[in-house]
C-alpha cells in the first residue's frame, strides 16, 4: 500500500478558477491535475538540462582559491573604504579576478 503525503496548496480566486475549470472539463481531481503537472514539469526537457553534474574538487584546491577570493575583497573594500585607487592595482585585481573566474569555471566543467 502507497503512502501519501498531504500538501496544502493557497491559490488566488483566479488560479483556482482556472484550476477548478479544468479539473471538470476533463474530469479529474484537484489532486489528479497537480500530479499531472509536476510529472510533466520534473520529466520536460528544460528541467532535465537543469540538472548540472559537477566534477570532484580537491577540497585543499577548493579552499585555496576561496582565501584568494576573500583576500581580494578585502583588497577591494580597503580600497573603496580609504578612496586610493592606484589604477595599476585595480588592473592587476581584475586580471587576478578574471583568472580565478576561469580556473573556477575550468573545475565545475
Amino acid at each position: 500500500m502507497k503512502k501519501y503525503k498531504q500538501i496544502k496548496v493557497n491559490l488566488n480566486d483566479d488560479d483556482y478558477k482556472k484550476v477548478s475549470d479544468y479539473c471538470d472539463e476533463f474530469g479529474i481531481s484537484f489532486s489528479e491535475f497537480f500530479r499531472q503537472k509536476i510529472d510533466a514539469k520534473i520529466d520536460s526537457p528544460r528541467m532535465r538540462n537543469r540538472r548540472v553534474k559537477y566534477r570532484k574538487i580537491d577540497p585543499t584546491l577548493l579552499y585555496e582559491i576561496n582565501s584568494i577570493g576573500i583576500n581580494l575583497n578585502q583588497i577591494a573594500k580597503y580600497a573603496n573604504t580609504h578612496k586610493k585607487f592606484d589604477a595599476d592595482i585595480l588592473v592587476k585585481l581584475v586580471a587576478i579576478e578574471k583568472s580565478l573566474q576561469r580556473l573556477l569555471d575550468d573545475c565545475i566543467n
